[in-house]
Formats: C-alpha cells, structure tokens, sequence
C-alpha cells in the first residue's frame, strides 16, 4: 500500500530479508531510504536491454563492485521496489474493484507505528479493551493514503483481541471494472460490544490510538472530542432539563466528521511541522456553534398529572382512553344544555326566543377546533378567530371573543399560534 511505499522500517526489514542488510549506510548515503524513492532512483526500467545505467548508478555506489556476489538481490529489489510503485501509481489514477476493502498496512511499519505509540503514551496501557483492530487501523490508514476521510460507526471501532478470535468469512459475487462477475471471499468482522457507557468511551479511546497510528491525529489531539464528550454526560443537568444522551453523541460525532471531511478535501498528509492535520482540526470544529448546539441539554418531559404537563408543555403522545371518555361526556353534558335552553331540531330555535349568541356558542366545532374550549370564563370564543379566518381586528367580534380555545391556555392568540 501507499504507507508501505513511503516506510524507510519497510524498506530496511526487506533489504535485511534479502541479505543486504550489511550494505544499509550505503542505501542511506545515496538518499535511498523507502521503496519509493528506490523505485526511481535511476532512469531505467527492468527488463531494457541496456542495464548500464543500473550498473553505474546503482550496483557500483551500493556494492562497490559491479560483479559483485549480490548484485542479483539488488536487482530484484529494484524490480520489486518498481513493481510496487507502478502498482500504487496505477490505483490511485484508476481505483480497483476492490476499492471498497482498506488495504492493509505492512507488518512492519504496523508493529514500528505501535510500539512508538505504547512508549511515548506512557502510564496509558494499550492492550484488552484499548488496543484497536488491525482492520480498524488499516481503515484509517486507506483513508490517509487516499485523501478522504469517513465516518466510522461505534460498532466498527472493533479490539484487537477480539479480531485474534478469528473473522468469519464468506463467498460473495461482484461485478469487476468490464462488467463480468468475479468470486470473492469477504471476511465478516465481528461488531465492537458498545452495550454500555464504558464500552462505547473505551471504543473512542481506541479510535484515538488507531488514529495515531494512522498518522491521522495524535491521541492528545482527538482526546479533545473525547473529553468534550465525557464532561458532557457526566455534567448534571439542569432543572426542567434532561442529561446529554448518547443518541446526541453520536449525531454531534457524525456532525463532527462530515465537517472534518470537508475540511481536508485539500489533503491529509502530515504537515511540515511534524503535526497530524487533524489536531488542529478538531480544535477549530468545537468552536463552531452548530456542532457544539448538538450536545446541548434537552428539555424534559413532564410526567402526566404534573402542573407542567397540563401548563407548560406540549402534548408529546396521543390522549388516553380515559381523557377520550371524558371529553365525550363534556360534549353529552353541552348538549343537553343547549336542549334545556329550548333548543329543537338541529339546536335553533326560534330567532326571538334565543338569547344573543346562544346558538353561536353550543353550535357544532369545526374538526381542527374538537376537544377545545368553545367558551372561556362565560363567554364564547369567535371560531374564526382561531382558524385565521376572522377578518375583525380586536379583542373580540360578533362571534366571540378573541381567545386562544386551547385548553389551560385562553391567551390573547389564535390556537395555531399557542406555545403550548
């Protein structure tokens, strides 16, 4: 992969593979310290009939000799190192069809990367629950060698003990670039266990590690959002107001790496300072204001019977049988009024035997106004009024007064506009 062709640890296990590790100081002195950077190290390809650019540029400043014994082990380095590059070169102007799978890191560089990790974070033991997946980093190291970053779901943040376990693996059919179906097999990784709070900050703190390692963020660097995300939930909240949940950590989480996406669209290589891009990336997306609304405290809700839950808040779910009830016997209870009032048919009476209004105020609701007050404190509500549809400006009109019908409110608005 693309960290294998640019890793001096690579490069060196190989030349000590190849039997040419006594010639190391030479390869360093030439600049020739990465399969990269071997690959081109002269102009010539293998395989050209003319080899004496090779020999005078490369066998004589290494070797010293060009009939030296192991000249046929430097050239085959030098094919491999050629072969790599052409690869690597190839992928990334054309993709793959197996651009979907990370691939994955050289044992080397990944056993060199960790082992820096575990002596430079010291008192932290990465090891059971702290130490990530090979997958999990190799997922984070594609990103990097690509240029684009992504979002990594909790279940995907996986342990490197338990990827030791075994992954189970599976045969499956794809459509290649020309467009025939080729078999494959894919392996099936077993899902992170975040079940409970502890699991899901020990999977974030594998993350970090698997970042670093990655050459993404430095641990320090991505402890910001865990910190962040920690005080948040341990804070404790205010009256009227829930604690932060993890369904809000893990949307302000997804806020947080579609922004750091867009962000680094111009790269992610490490900057010339020796930072990783992201450290200063997540320090300038915690000052943003939307992201950082995500984890604000959301308001409770009051339980039934409460003075809040009939005053201050909206209903949150559908009446009771038993409120529906009630509300039938409010309706029965108003209608028989109205007949005791001498009312016949359809609830009209004559015009001079009606008192003024009394037909307006026990008149059938309109469908969007059932359930609701159609009187406050004796006096009826103009209906018009509260659909918006009354053209009388004023406290009220000859069809009531101009109230809010809502009930337990009665406020100077029309229902459509009732905060409740």
């Amino acid at each position: 992969m693309g960290d294998a062709m640019e890793s001096s640890v690579v490069f060196f296990a190989r030349l000590k593979k190849a039997g040419l590790g006594d010639f190391e100081d030479a390869f360093v002195r030439e600049g020739w310290c990465t399969f990269g950077e071997f690959a081109f190290a002269v102009g010539y390809t293998p395989g050209q009939a003319d080899d004496s650019k090779f020999v005078s540029e490369v066998i004589v400043p290494i070797l010293g000799d060009e009939r030296h014994p192991k000249r046929s082990a430097l050239r085959k380095l030098h094919y491999e190192a050629y072969i790599m590059a052409a690869g690597d070169l190839a992928r990334k102007a054309q993709g793959s069809d197996n651009d979907d799978k990370p691939r994955k890191m050289a044992i080397e560089e990944r056993v060199a990367r960790m082992d820096a990790i575990k002596k430079r974070l010291v008192g932290l033991t990465i090891a059971g629950p702290l130490e990530p997946s090979d997958t999990l980093v190799d997922k984070y190291a594609d990103m990097k060698d690509l240029g684009q970053l992504k979002c990594v779901k909790f279940e995907e943040l996986t342990r490197r003990d338990e990827e030791v376990k075994g992954v189970k693996k599976t045969d499956a059919w794809h459509k290649n670039k020309q467009g025939l179906l080729e078999h494959s097999t894919q392996e099936i990784e077993k899902p992170a266990d975040v079940s409970s709070e502890t699991k899901k900050l020990q999977a974030l703190k594998r993350r970090g590690i698997a970042l670093e390692a990655a050459r993404l963020a430095s641990f320090e660097g991505h402890s910001v959002l865990t910190q962040l995300i920690e005080e948040e939930l341990e804070r404790p909240p205010l009256p009227g107001y829930e604690k932060v949940s993890w369904d809000q950590v893990e949307l302000f989480d997804q806020e947080v790496w579609v922004r750091a996406a867009a962000i680094t669209r111009g790269g992610l290589e490490v900057r010339p300072n020796g930072e990783f891009v992201l450290d200063q990336v997540f320090k300038e997306i915690l000052t943003e204001s939307r992201i950082m609304a995500l984890l604000n405290p959301m308001r409770a809700m009051p339980s039934r019977g409460s003075e809040s839950s009939r005053g201050n808040f909206k209903r949150s779910e559908p009446p009771r049988d038993s409120e529906i009830e009630q509300l039938k016997a409010e309706n029965k209870r108003l209608k028989a009024n109205a007949g005791k009032q001498g009312q016949k048919g359809k609830g009209r009476g004559k015009p001079n035997d009606r008192r003024p209004g009394m037909g307006q105020s026990f008149a059938k609701l309109p469908p969007q106004l059932i359930g609701m007050n159609a009187e406050i404190e004796g006096e009826r509500v103009c209906f018009g009024y509260n659909l918006g549809s009354c053209k009388v400006a004023g406290k009220k009109c000859p069809k009531g007064v101009h109230k809010c019908m809502k009930r337990g409110c009665g406020g100077p608005h029309p229902q459509s506009e009732c905060k409740m």
